[in-house]
């Protein structure tokens, strides 16, 4: 049985991990940085009141 070693003494097989890591870092990052945006935009939609026990607490 032969292995297959490539330039550092790494099997030929793992040549291509980087890329793919990278490649779902980067939707990964989209994805946090989308969301961080969506929810810095849409924060004036929450609702700064909340009742409890029937007093109302509102929050500055």
């Amino acid at each position: 049985m032969e292995e297959s070693q490539g330039i550092n003494g790494v099997d030929d097989s793992y040549r291509h991990l980087p890329i793919l890591y990278l490649t779902f870092l980067t939707i990964w990052s989209f994805s946090a940085c989308s969301w961080t945006v969506n929810t810095f935009k849409n924060r004036h939609f929450q609702s700064r009141q909340i009742v409890y026990n029937g007093l109302l607490l509102q929050f500055h």
